[in-house]
């Protein structure tokens, strides 16, 4: 890494750029990439799967998460009877 007009450029080698890219925007800060070609695609496929989650229909199967939710109780739901 090394400063570069105010911001950082950073030069590396990565066998996952799907994984990198995701990494990259969890960062929250502004990214401009000027290669490899294939890190942009990475981030293009990104936009793509980010734009359907947006705007995915009503119909669609939803993804739930039980890992730590709690029952109206306020109990983990471990070891109650349903």
């Amino acid at each position: 890494m090394r400063e570069d007009n105010g911001g950082t450029t950073l030069q590396c080698g990565r066998d996952n750029l799907d994984l990198f890219a995701a990494m990259l925007l969890s960062l929250g800060c502004r990214i401009v990439v000027r290669e490899p070609p294939e890190l942009k695609d990475a981030f293009a496929a990104l936009a793509e799967r980010a734009g359907d989650a947006a705007s995915a229909s009503a119909l669609a199967t939803p993804v739930h998460s039980h890992i730590g939710s709690r029952t109206a109780s306020g109990n983990e739901g471990a070891g109650q009877k349903g």
